[in-house]
């Protein structure tokens, strides 16, 4: 079940009119590893760049990931794989991963050759599509036929039946102008459909088999598409124009969560980073070969990990109070009296949101009452879909803080709202150092980096005399990220081909409150806290799928 919890800064506040800040923290349950009957199924679009660029070891070691990926989900999960070049080709229709269906695949991954140019917006809209037709199909229901025993008896699909792709798209975006889906949709021209990639040299799913009928997804599958790249997008729509369409594209009934990998130094950072956040996902910067394979067990350890769907908070204050700022990377919308709801959308077996808020409190009449008083901040409510149960649940508690004329003296933060808070400025170093970097003021960029630095060394200092280990690891991890970030402003040529592209993924990580992919698990100590090792290594299924992936240190 979904818990909620909080803590002020500071354990007493004055009962005149008074600012504090409070960290609220909504938690995941824990999912066992080896229950499947315990998760959503998940249903997954892997969309890959086979351009002239990939040739060689590369495309091998994706392949060789999607092989990865397609062993790691289990019979009730859908894979479908879309690859592209200057052409789009739906290589694997989304399909029950079945033993048969899994064989098959395997196969057809294996024959993926290099191609040309990067038409990356008409791979992206393919595998959206996949998902958005909401539909897989289950190969077993041919074996089960007897259709695939006898090749003699197969009913070969006419070519003739492949679709438009400015039509396809034009319905799709719910477009009345045909002309302006055609000019979106120009690179998909020669998009394959389902089983009939016309003119291909790919093989077909059972040699070209007509296809079993179609059957809905699961209501409750976590969908998600997976886009990686090694280069830029120079066929098709690119940069705003591609974000702008993939945001419409998104704006579906159905939620799908969109993951980008960028491999090397060619590939433009900001528009993959900026088209995960369209689609609420996360992006990935590879910087070496082995990365593919991590980044990739990364993400879908964090799907097989979902244990509560579609997480919404609902604050509802008491009157007086005031939210001045609540900082937090997730939609949040303004509800009657200044409260807030947040949509936190999926969280992960045992994964915690920390939302730090700062609130202005209203003054307590001297009554000669009891004092300190209990003063009612007000109400905060979680409701989520749980996938243990199929069930909407939602659980709420009241928020409470002291309230005293006198306070003590020597009164000390929190330590764990100081942590927060020097999340939040990481973040915010990051964004602001990447800006300055951006416009060739690396001196400017390090500064920033360097101020941010010195608190967080100083946070880690005071963690250490307290006692307190768990603030001082996670405070640690912040610190590095920042090192490695001032490394990556040493020059132009050091920010353009790594800096650049690991100070945006950081600064993405770190505002979700997700995990770095690269930190390897079996390096992490025995003996370290689990709520360290999330930070730093995702859920246990995270890891451990990290730590199967082909290539991984």
């Amino acid at each position: 079940m979904v818990t909620l919890s909080y803590v002020p800064e500071f354990a007493v506040t004055s009962r005149g009119e008074a600012r504090l800040t409070l960290n609220l923290r909504v938690s995941a349950p824990e999912l066992a590893l080896d229950d499947e009957s315990a998760r959503s199924c998940v249903s997954l679009s892997a969309v890959i760049d086979k351009s002239g660029s990939m040739a060689g070891s590369k495309l091998e070691l994706v392949k060789r990931t999607c092989q990865f990926v397609l062993a790691q989900l289990g019979p009730k999960d859908k894979l479908g794989l879309v690859e592209y070049d200057s052409e789009v080709n739906e290589l694997v229709p989304l399909s029950k991963t079945s033993e048969l269906f899994r064989q098959e695949a395997a196969q057809i991954i294996s024959s993926m050759k290099d191609g040309s140019c990067t038409n990356l917006s008409g791979g992206l809209f393919q595998g959206v599509k996949q998902q958005q037709d909401n539909t897989y199909l289950n190969w077993d229901d041919l074996a089960a036929s007897n259709v695939l025993d006898d090749p003699a008896s197969w009913v070969m699909v006419d070519d003739a039946s492949s679709v438009s792709s400015a039509s396809s798209l034009a319905s799709h975006l719910g477009r009345a102008n045909l002309d302006e889906a055609t000019a979106l949709s120009n690179p998909l021209k020669r998009m394959r459909h389902r089983n009939v990639p016309k003119g291909s040299k790919s093989r077909r799913m059972f040699g070209g088999v007509a296809p079993p009928a179609s059957i809905p997804v699961e209501k409750d599958a976590v969908r998600s598409v997976f886009l990686f790249t090694d280069g830029m997008a120079n066929v098709g729509l690119c940069d705003e124009a591609l974000v702008a369409a993939t945001k419409k594209l998104l704006d579906f009934e159905i939620p799908i969560r969109l993951f980008t990998f960028g491999f090397g130094a060619d590939h433009s950072e900001r528009l993959l980073s900026e088209l995960a956040v369209s689609g609420g996902g996360q992006y990935y910067f590879l910087e070496k070969e082995e990365h593919i394979a991590a980044a990739f067990a990364d993400a879908l350890g964090g799907l097989l990990s979902v244990a509560a769907q579609n997480v919404t908070l609902d604050l509802t204050l008491s009157e007086g109070v005031v939210i001045e700022q609540l900082h937090t990377p997730f939609k949040c919308t303004e509800t009657a009296a200044g409260g807030r709801t947040i949509t936190l959308g999926d969280l992960l077996s045992e994964e915690s949101k920390d939302l730090l808020m700062e609130v202005h409190l209203p003054s307590l009449a001297c009554d000669g009452g009891i004092d300190p008083a209990q003063f009612e901040l007000g109400t905060l409510k979680a409701s989520w879909f749980d996938v243990t149960t199929s069930s909407l649940q939602s659980c709420e508690m009241v928020v409470t803080v002291e309230r005293s004329e006198r306070l003590p003296e020597g009164m000390e933060p929190n330590l764990q709202i100081s942590l927060q808070r020097a999340r939040v400025e990481t973040v915010e170093a990051l964004a602001e150092g990447s800006r300055l970097a951006d416009q060739s003021n690396f001196e400017g960029a390090r500064e920033v980096l360097e101020s941010c630095l010195k608190r967080l060394v100083s946070l880690v200092s005071t963690a250490q005399l307290k006692g307190d280990s768990i603030v001082s690891a996670i405070a640690q991890v912040l610190v590095a990220d920042l090192e490695e970030a001032i490394e990556g402003t040493r020059d132009v040529d050091v920010y353009r081909t790594r800096g650049s592209k690991s100070m945006r993924m950081k600064g993405a990580c770190r505002s979700a409150q997700k995990c770095d992919f690269t930190s390897p698990s079996s390096l992490l100590p025995d003996d370290e806290d689990e709520e360290v090792t999330r930070f730093k290594s995702g859920s246990a299924r995270q890891r451990q799928s990290k730590a199967l992936s082909p290539s991984y240190p």
